[in-house]
C-alpha cells in the first residue's frame, strides 16, 4: 500500500509530462509504423507487368516452386500471370503446354483461345492456336468448337483469331484437296 502511495506521490503531473509521453509514444508508433512498412514486400511493380497478377497466381507459383504441379482451371490465367510476372519461363512453358492439350478437346477449346490471346505472350499464344489448326486439318474440328455451349461468351478478339485460323483450314482444305490457287495477296499455309 506504501509503494502505490509513493508511486502516485512521484509521478510528475504536470502538463508538460503529458506532452512528453504524447511525443514519444507518437515516436514510437510512427517507427513502429515505419519498420512495419520496411518490412513489408510491395508487388505492385509485379501488378503492373501483368495487371491479372493476383495472390492465387502466387500462390500458384509458390507451390510450383515447391514442387507442386496441380494448378486448378479456374485458377490457370492467375498462375500464368504470376509466372510471367516472376519470370518463371518453366512454369510458363509447362501451362503453355498443358494448354496445348486441352486444345485437342474441342469442349475446352473456346477457353483455351480465350486464355491465349488474353494472357499468353505472342509467340506462345500462336503456338496453342495452331495446336487446334494442326490437330486434324479436317473442318468438323471447327463445327464441334461452334457447338459448345461457351463459345458464345468468347471476346471479340478471340473470335477474330478463330475466324482466321477458320479462313487458313478453309485456304489449306481447298488448296490441298481442291486443287484451287489462292488469291496472290493471301498466304498458303505450308
Amino acid at each position: 500500500m506504501n509503494s502505490q502511495i509513493y508511486h502516485q506521490k512521484t509521478l510528475p503531473r504536470s502538463n508538460k509530462w503529458r506532452q512528453l509521453a504524447r511525443k514519444k509514444l507518437s515516436f514510437l508508433i510512427a517507427s513502429e509504423i515505419s519498420s512495419v512498412k520496411q518490412s513489408t514486400v510491395v508487388l505492385d511493380t509485379l501488378k503492373s507487368i501483368q495487371p491479372c497478377f493476383d495472390g492465387v497466381g502466387l500462390a500458384s507459383a509458390i507451390a510450383y516452386a515447391n514442387s507442386c504441379a496441380k494448378i486448378p482451371l479456374c485458377q490457370i490465367a492467375s498462375a500464368l500471370a504470376a509466372a510471367n510476372a516472376l519470370e518463371m519461363w518453366d512454369m510458363c512453358a509447362a501451362i503453355v503446354e498443358e494448354l496445348r492439350l486441352l486444345a485437342t478437346q474441342p469442349k475446352n477449346a473456346p477457353f483455351v483461345i480465350e486464355l491465349a490471346v488474353r494472357s499468353l505472350e505472342q509467340g506462345a499464344a500462336k503456338q496453342v492456336i495452331k495446336e487446334l489448326g494442326n490437330l486434324q486439318q479436317t473442318l468438323p474440328y471447327f463445327d464441334e468448337v461452334i457447338e459448345q455451349p461457351n463459345f458464345p461468351s468468347m471476346s471479340l478478339a478471340c473470335l477474330e483469331k478463330y475466324i482466321a485460323l477458320f479462313l487458313d483450314e478453309v485456304q489449306y482444305f481447298c488448296f490441298t484437296i481442291f486443287k484451287i490457287q489462292p488469291c496472290a495477296s493471301s498466304k498458303v499455309p505450308k
